[in-house]
């Protein structure tokens, strides 16, 4: 929604996490070390690169006695992504991924990476 990005700027992305019930993921800040945490990163091949990413802190569970903060359900987060300035108008693909460990009551499976791929169109900065 909303205008075109542009070079040289910034634009806000939202993604949505839905989480099949009985699974978790990791929060960001899981709580120990050695859990694996949340962690989105954009592709370094396109004209993007994340400015910030607003990750919630997550519910806190406690499965197999051992206490942590996850998203159980869904999650929101919101990404602040900046533009290069030098990036040519037109079509661009925003690659995001996200790197995480889906996790149930009695065991984690092995850290995934999940990719999206969102289709925007550039403007050139002062249009």
């Amino acid at each position: 929604e909303g205008a075109p990005p542009v070079a040289g700027g910034r634009f806000r992305v939202l993604v949505d996490l839905a989480i099949d019930e009985g699974w978790h993921l990791n929060a960001h800040r899981p709580g120990a070390e050695h859990l694996v945490p949340a962690r989105v990163t954009v592709d370094a091949k396109g004209p993007f690169s994340l400015a910030d990413v607003d990750y919630p802190e997550g519910e806190l569970l406690a499965p197999g006695g051992q206490a942590l903060r996850a998203y159980a359900g869904g999650a929101r987060l919101a990404l602040e992504v900046f533009v290069e300035a030098g990036a040519a108008p037109g079509p661009a693909t925003l690659a995001i991924e996200l790197e995480g460990q889906l996790c149930d009551e009695s065991r984690c499976l092995a850290p995934e990476r999940y990719r999206l791929e969102l289709p925007l169109v550039l403007r050139a900065s002062g249009s």
